[in-house]
């Protein structure tokens, strides 16, 4: 059985640029990327991609924040009729800023509220008996490859969403592509 050789991070690159728009989307879905890791990205885009993620990211958020804006300067207006130009500017940049303040203190809960529950949540046990009879299969020599193709026989559900093995007999090239996919997750499970 021929291993795989890793890549180089330019390899990867090229082969990843000569997929279709959808099969990169799918490619991306499969890899287990991080906000931090798209953040690292979008950092190292060129002025002009900058530009045109920045237009992609905002657009939603102007359609969301627009009105809110608008309706915040209007009641300022409203509420201090006799007021000039620059005391309503003012007061709606003091508007604009408790709201902001509000919504950062709305964010950092939600994130403390995930984090805690990130924290608290019982670990999966089939991953953890997925774990030990991994370790125990490699230190009977077996290879990762073997290691996966067996909890792919014997625990179909802890891969949900991937067809049975007997069902790409007839499919060898989607077998192989499916078992070094299912090699890499044992092998993130046991930390190598």
């Amino acid at each position: 059985m021929a291993s795989v050789r890793p890549c180089t991070p330019r390899e990867l690159a090229d082969l990843f640029n000569l997929l279709c728009p959808d099969d990169r989307l799918a490619a991306l879905a499969m890899m287990a990327v991080t906000a931090e890791d798209l953040w690292r990205v979008a950092d190292r885009l060129s002025p002009l991609e900058a530009a045109r993620y920045d237009r992609l990211q905002n657009a939603g958020r102007l359609e969301v924040l627009g009105p809110i804006l608008i309706k915040t300067a209007l009641d300022v207006v409203l509420r201090h009729p006799g007021a000039g130009r620059e005391e309503l500017l003012a007061r709606a940049n003091e508007e604009f800023g408790r709201a902001s303040r509000d919504l950062l203190t709305s964010a950092r809960e939600v994130e403390a509220a995930e984090l805690k529950q990130a924290r608290d949540r019982k670990p999966d046990p089939m991953s953890g008996q997925i774990r030990e009879a991994a370790q125990r299969l490699k230190a009977e020599g077996r290879s990762w490859r073997t290691v996966a193709e067996t909890f792919w026989r014997e625990h179909p559900a802890w891969f949900s969403g991937e067809p049975h093995p007997d069902s790409l007999k007839d499919k060898p090239a989607q077998r192989k592509e499916l078992l070094s996919r299912l090699t890499e997750r044992v092998r993130r499970l046991c930390g190598r």
